[in-house]
């Protein structure tokens, strides 16, 4: 292996734990607040501001991989780097969300669904909708559509968001 790939690859890991960390405290400064329990709309909002992680945190890899590249960086080296970041935080992440609610917060799916019925019913959802919406969001967070999710998620987050930054970023060879 060249020293450029162990050097995408070091990059990649190691920023890919950052995420995976900052995963976690996010999560956790969530639930101290009751977003995840008592104030789940905020928790819906909180969760979208969450995307934030990703890409700061793969802008600084990529760009942590230029730097460590002496300045050339090819969209290739760029991307590679996003996408090892991305996917080595995805056990990190994964994990902890699985103890965080099967551990920290097992009512989790509970409060959730009960947050969407009340929110479909002050909508004028009908009945039948809200039953199928419920059904469909105790599926989504069931363990294997979690995970499912999580892979492909991260997959094609940290590649979109990796091409985009390692063309900011490339540098040419002169």
């Amino acid at each position: 292996m060249s020293e450029d790939r162990r050097t995408i690859l070091r990059v990649g890991v190691t920023w890919g734990v950052a995420l995976g960390a900052a995963v976690c405290v996010w999560t956790m400064a969530v639930h101290l607040l009751g977003w995840y329990t008592t104030n789940l709309g905020a928790g819906k909002q909180a969760d979208v501001a969450a995307l934030v992680l990703p890409v700061v945190i793969l802008f600084l890899a990529i760009r942590d991989a230029r730097r460590r590249l002496g300045g050339n960086l090819s969209v290739l080296q760029g991307v590679a780097t996003g996408v090892v970041a991305g996917l080595a935080s995805t056990p990190i992440a994964t994990g902890f969300l699985w103890y965080y609610h099967h551990g920290i917060n097992p009512r989790w799916t509970e409060y959730l669904v009960a947050y969407e019925r009340a929110r479909l019913v002050a909508a004028g959802a009908s009945p039948s909708d809200v039953a199928k919406q419920l059904d469909a969001l105790r599926r989504l967070s069931e363990d294997g559509a979690q995970l499912r999710g999580a892979l492909t998620g991260t997959f094609v987050l940290s590649l979109l968001l990796s091409t985009i930054f390692a063309v900011v970023l490339r540098r040419r060879r002169p």
